[in-house]
């Protein structure tokens, strides 16, 4: 929707050769895009992540129906313990 209006636009995507290189490619627009900076360096503080995810969502997705689906992602076991294990890497490498 354009001003109230449906509009069809034609966009290009990425191409990727593995979820991976496509999951660092979006790590690296979350953290550095200039939509996302605002909403990362807020993480950054608070480690809210469904916060995140929701003021990342209102720029990144095109579904309206995406932050809910990102935080039911996010909100499982093993997807928490790897957040976690991520941060106590860092943590490690910060206090080295």
């Amino acid at each position: 929707m354009v001003n109230g209006k449906s509009v069809i636009e034609i966009l290009e995507f990425a191409d990727y050769d593995s979820l991976e290189e496509s999951g660092r490619d979006f790590a690296w627009l979350i953290t550095h895009g200039v939509p996302y900076h605002a909403p990362w360096e807020c993480y950054q503080g608070d480690h809210e992540l469904h916060g995140l995810i929701s003021a990342v969502a209102s720029t990144y997705a095109t579904a309206p129906s995406y932050a809910d689906l990102a935080t039911a992602i996010a909100s499982q076991g093993n997807v928490i313990q790897a957040i976690a294990q991520s941060r106590q890497q860092q943590h490690l490498a910060d206090v080295s």
